[in-house]
């Protein structure tokens, strides 16, 4: 009964895959059994109906399998994960660092501007100031004033017309009941304050781009300490200080002081041309001013052309006309 049972036991087992009997009988559990799994992972079952199928037998192993599955979205996700474009650098920067590169752009417009206007201004006066000197080196006091109504951007022409109406004025209150000296001092006091009034607008808008240039870098570097700080207590928060953590922060920082820079260095090498061309147009104004004071003096000592031709046509007329008029009723 035992030899039977054993032997329809054994034809049983020996037709499933995988089982074997030992000397005595009892089923054991083929090699196969155990390396199936393996086997099964490693290499899919490719030829159907060709030896066993382990298909059946197959585990999924979460951890190995799901690492797989993560580790592909990483490689592909991890670009989207920190950007570090400017304009999301700026997007993604604190409320301080934005109040920073606000203030920068402020600066950086109004420097800007001042740069565009005063390299017209600065360009015109060099231009009408040396045409103005061409026409005043033939002593023709009338060309000399008309010349001087066009070319209203040279300061040596604005000189010469608040210089001429101080005269026509003084004229005009009949000069005989001052001294020469007197007169002339007077006139004197005219170019000096005119030619201060050309200095200062010459000089307009250069104390601004001073300041840009100075203080841009150190406005940028506040921006980038604080940037700074900010990914020092990422760091704190995130446990860890990895690039992930620390690169945005210092990313954000770094741009501050890039905004900074680019406001600042505009601003000096501005400021250092446009120095050199006021300091020229401004000795030019000084020597025509001494020249002008001497040929007055002469003027009004009568030692040279009488004082009518360095007043307008028109005021001429006028004046001739009043003296016409006040030998009249005399």
């Amino acid at each position: 009964m035992c030899d039977r049972d054993h032997n329809r036991v054994g034809l049983d087992v020996s037709h499933s895959p995988g089982l074997d009997l030992d000397s005595h009988g009892h089923e054991t559990a083929s090699p196969l059994d155990f390396a199936a799994p393996a086997i099964a992972g490693r290499c899919p079952d490719r030829s159907a109906g060709r030896g066993p199928s382990f298909a059946g037998r197959r585990r999924r192993l979460p951890g190995a399998a799901g690492a797989q599955h993560r580790a592909v979205p990483c490689a592909v996700k991890g670009g989207n994960a920190v950007s570090f474009d400017l304009i999301s650098l700026i997007l993604q920067a604190g409320l301080i660092v934005k109040l920073v590169l606000l203030v920068l752009v402020v600066f950086s417009v109004m420097s800007w501007t001042i740069i565009a206007t005063k390299w017209r201004e600065l360009r015109s006066a060099d231009q009408d100031s040396e045409a103005f000197l061409e026409v005043y080196r033939r002593d023709d006091w009338n060309a000399v004033y008309d010349a001087a109504r066009h070319l209203d951007r040279s300061p040596l022409a604005v000189v010469f017309l608040s210089t001429a109406d101080e005269l026509q004025a003084a004229r005009e209150r009949n000069a005989a009941d001052h001294s020469r000296d007197r007169l002339a001092k007077q006139l004197e006091r005219s170019i000096d304050w005119g030619a201060n009034t050309q200095v200062r607008r010459l000089e307009r808008g250069m104390p601004f781009l001073a300041t840009t240039g100075s203080a841009a870098p150190f406005i940028g570097l506040f921006g980038t300490v604080v940037g700074i700080i900010a990914a020092f207590q990422s760091i704190g928060i995130a446990g860890q200080a990895s690039l992930a953590v620390v690169g945005p922060g210092i990313a954000e920082a770094l741009v501050a002081t890039a905004v900074g820079l680019l406001a600042a260095i505009p601003a000096t090498i501005a400021y250092n041309a446009f120095g050199g061309r006021i300091d020229a147009i401004l000795g030019m104004l000084e020597r025509f001013s001494s020249q002008f004071q001497e040929d007055l003096s002469r003027i009004v000592q009568g030692q040279a052309v009488p004082m009518q031709p360095v007043v307008a046509p028109e005021a001429a007329a006028r004046a001739s006309l009043e003296a016409e008029r006040l030998a009249s009723a005399e």
